[in-house]
């Protein structure tokens, strides 16, 4: 579990690595912030189909993101 008042900063190409605590996303392409909030506004279908020019679907169970082939 992590502490309330901490700040963690996780990099990762990985959404199942992201804890159901962390509540700020950033989303980088070639080196630029193309999307920056709340990990419900973020971590959508459309936003990471968009980020990887390929169609993906996010799933969410107990707080954990999944994403999948769309």
């Amino acid at each position: 579990m992590m502490r309330s008042g901490k700040t963690v900063m996780l990099v990762t190409h990985h959404l199942h690595e992201i804890p159901p605590e962390i509540e700020r996303i950033v989303l980088l392409k070639e080196g630029r912030i193309v999307g920056d909030g709340s990990k419900t506004d973020i971590l959508t279908s459309d936003t990471l189909s968009s980020l990887f020019d390929y169609p993906l679907q996010v799933v969410t169970v107990n707080g954990y993101y999944q994403v999948l082939p769309g």
